[in-house]
């Protein structure tokens, strides 16, 4: 809900009764509920009553008022009812302050019509028959009873919620709850949960950190409208139940630092497959192990888990697997959609994952031993491969007709994504590369270092050799330098040049254009980048170049110079066109003026049967001598040119993802502009 529209539903229900809480429909001040429920003066009026024992030590400490009841409700109901957990750590009560105050369930006798009771961290005393009978939901954070006592009434419960509680079991003896639709024990000490059947109506199992937990009973089968299942770290369960595959409604499956152990029973169960067959009974359990698991094409050491064929959502973070035992087969798996296997130890993609054919999100984040990502599925929308230490290279399929969207910040390693970008040190390209794009005399620079923001490693700017980038059929390069290099036959001062394109004198066939501009700065550590539009009048086609990487320069040190080559072809560029080349000047910005450019025609005599050095380069799709129908025309006029809304930079990342809790560190020191 929008802090605004919650701002306004609490006014409306305050000037119900302005000076009596009892007497209004909603109490969830943890201050007056605590008076309501010490001084008993419930009524048949409220329907709602929130108190929590964490949160009354806040607005103590800090004074009651609003912002203490909005961070309650981000945190907490939104979360419970409705939602899975999110926390990135256990939340902490404390067990003594439960014992200062301690409930009778009396308390609650007058209180006829309430709907939803949130009582946590606290101890009651006494029959909980006393509970309200029309109960929809039931918060209870760190319930201190071992199992649900039978005397609560339950009958009419749709959400129940008692992390953190010191329940074992659910109940001594199974109750038919044919409401309940959400029950959360996330952080219990649960160890074992049973009795699915008694709940048709489940569609929401929420048992985050139950680290406890051995076991889960084969009834779960029996739960057909059973939609979100989190089992994540859960340490101790060390198999899943056999009727798992039954469940033909779930769609969102977290089994997260679960670890490998989870898949052992399966190994065993594999063994049973290979003992001989000396008797019927013997072919009887290979018959039924073989309905549940099965060998995952060429690894006679994978098992595959039988999981629900309706998923779209699974998440198998942290669980220690590795490529070679990937055990899961998602070749029945057609509406799996997102799929989460960070902080796993595998080196490359699984081949399983080419069989989904819906794919749209793939994360490997965190994948430490990841060294390459070889096509994934054409569908994904989405990667996330960031914090992968050792990750070189990401190949996508060509005949993508879009790229996704792809976060990689702090994986030092890569430097190429296939088709989109690719960066190298300009001390270790080919000369033959050099020579063909008609850089001369540059190789002075090889050894400069220059400080880089915005490449694969991060956010963080660092001082590196000079990098050469290749993206669109333009390589760029960034050094420190006071002057264009003399070679350049078109210069002017300022940010703009004109030129029409000469006829070599021996006609040799036009390759492209080398642009080269030079970067004053005017306040220290500021930023220069590459922002050049590139007209060529006579023909009415214009593109216009943003580059990924930038750099950071200094007043009063060496100026940054920028050169780049354009590979023009299919008659974009002919002798005789009229070309405009202008530079995006960044001094409304603060930062840098451009203080001289240059232009410079680049041919070829190369004989078409000769070997071209840049030939890797020109078999990329996405190019500006290719197919441009995937970039749109801006105002009709122009090819706009940049991989940010594929590979965000700093700045469209924190947009991108600033609702994602897994990128908080790497967002807080980015600021929005």
């Amino acid at each position: 809900m929008h802090q605004l529209l919650q701002d306004m539903g609490r006014d409306i229900v305050r000037q119900e009764s302005p000076d009596k809480p009892w007497k209004r429909s909603r109490v969830w001040n943890h201050e007056e509920s605590l008076n309501i429920l010490q001084e008993d003066k419930g009524t048949k009026k409220i329907l709602g009553l929130s108190f929590d024992m964490n949160m009354l030590k806040k607005e103590s400490s800090c004074g009651s008022s609003s912002a203490i009841d909005h961070e309650f409700q981000d945190n907490d109901l939104n979360m419970n009812f409705g939602a899975a957990p999110s926390f990135s750590r256990p939340l902490e009560f404390s067990s003594s302050c439960c014992r200062k105050i301690e409930f009778s369930t009396n308390a609650l006798n007058k209180m006829e019509k309430l709907i939803l009771l949130q009582l946590n961290h606290v101890k009651l005393k006494g029959p909980f028959k006393n509970f309200p009978k029309g109960l929809r939901g039931l918060c209870m954070h760190g319930f201190q009873s071992e199992y649900i006592p039978s005397d609560l009434p339950m009958e009419h419960l749709v959400a129940v919620d008692m992390s953190f509680s010191y329940l074992k079991q659910l109940w001594r003896k199974p109750k038919f709850l044919g409401s309940l639709k959400y029950l959360n024990l996330s952080y219990s000490k649960l160890v074992t949960i049973g009795g699915f059947k008694e709940l048709p109506a489940l569609e929401r199992l929420i048992l985050t950190r139950c680290e406890s937990l051995t076991h889960v009973c084969e009834s779960i089968g029996e739960c057909g409208s059973l939609v979100v299942l989190n089992l994540s770290y859960c340490s101790k369960l060390k198999s899943l139940p056999i009727t798992f595959s039954k469940l033909k409604n779930v769609t969102v499956l977290t089994l997260d630092g679960c670890g490998a152990g989870l898949f052992m029973k399966e190994v065993k169960r594999m063994k049973l497959l290979n003992v001989p067959n000396k008797d019927s009974v013997s072919k009887k359990l290979q018959a039924f192990f073989s309905s549940i698991t099965r060998l995952v094409p060429n690894s006679q050491k994978s098992i595959s888990l039988s999981l629900p064929s309706s998923l779209v959502t699974l998440s198998l973070t942290n669980n220690n697997i590795s490529s070679e035992s990937f055990p899961v087969d998602f070749s029945s798996m057609s509406t799996l959609k997102n799929l989460y296997l960070d902080c796993n130890p595998i080196d490359s993609i699984p081949d399983c994952l080419k069989s989904l054919s819906r794919l749209e999100v793939l994360s490997v984040g965190g994948c430490a031993m990841l060294k390459s990502i070889l096509c994934p599925p054409g569908t994904i929308k989405r990667l996330y491969a960031e914090d992968c230490d050792l990750l070189k290279k990401i190949t996508l399929h060509q005949d993508m007709s879009a790229p996704p969207l792809i976060c990689f910040c702090n994986s030092a390693s890569l430097t190429e994504i296939e088709s989109i970008l690719k960066i190298q040190d300009l001390a270790q390209v080919d000369n033959d590369i050099i020579c063909s794009l008609g850089w001369t005399d540059i190789h002075y620079v090889k050894d400069y270092e220059v400080e880089i923001i915005g490449l694969m490693g991060g956010f963080e700017s660092k001082r590196l050799p000079v990098k050469m980038l290749y993206e669109f059929g333009i390589f760029s390069t960034c050094f420190p330098g006071n002057e264009v290099p003399k070679w350049f036959a078109h210069r002017s001062n300022g940010s703009s040049i004109s030129f029409t394109m000469p006829s070599s004198s021996e006609n040799k066939r036009i390759e492209g254009i080398n642009i080269c501009f030079r970067h004053t700065f005017l306040d220290d550590s500021s930023l220069s980048y590459i922002s050049t539009k590139v007209e060529n009048i006579t023909k009415d086609r214009s593109w216009k170049y943003h580059g990924y990487m930038a750099a950071r320069g200094y007043a009063y040190h060496e100026d940054i110079v920028w050169l780049s080559h354009w590979m023009f072809g299919n008659n974009e560029l002919e002798v005789g066109d009229e070309v405009s080349v202008t530079i995006t000047d960044q001094e409304e910005l603060g930062c840098a003026i451009i203080t001289e450019c240059g232009i410079s025609p680049v041919y070829s005599d190369r004989d078409k049967e000769s070997v071209d050095p840049l030939s890797y380069y020109k078999s990329w799709k996405r190019f500006i001598r290719g197919d441009l129908s995937s970039f749109g025309k801006t105002s009709g006029r122009y090819y706009y040119l940049s991989n940010d809304q594929v590979c965000p930079g700093p700045y469209q990342f924190k947009r991108l993802f600033c609702s994602e809790r897994r990128f908080k560190k790497s967002l807080d020191d980015i600021p929005i502009y």
